[in-house]
């Protein structure tokens, strides 16, 4: 489900159930199955995985929020970047790699 305001970019996978939510998804970017992306930025080719939620963040481009993670409260996970499955994350910087 899509709800405004949201800007969404070529090529970008959004699956069954998920919800984003006044943010921006950067082209071919993939949001996972009953996901959240709410008032959060998506950088080119992020992944969001199944049931994760990204929330007030950042996720830079090719960066990774495995499956169940929940990342928010203005978290930044850089470029290239990685959030392990059903990790929970507040205000907090994930680095490349």
């Amino acid at each position: 489900m899509l709800s405004a305001p949201v800007v969404i970019g070529a090529g970008v996978t959004i699956e069954a159930g998920a919800r984003v939510h006044a943010s921006s998804v950067g082209a071919g970017s993939h949001v996972g199955r009953d996901a959240r992306v709410l008032r959060a930025v998506l950088h080119e080719g992020a992944r969001v995985g199944a049931d994760a939620e990204v929330a007030d963040s950042v996720v830079g481009a090719h960066a990774v929020v495995h499956d169940g993670a929940r990342v928010g409260a203005r978290s930044l996970v850089e470029a290239g970047g990685s959030v392990p499955a059903h990790a929970r994350l507040a205000a907090a910087r994930i680095r490349e790699g």
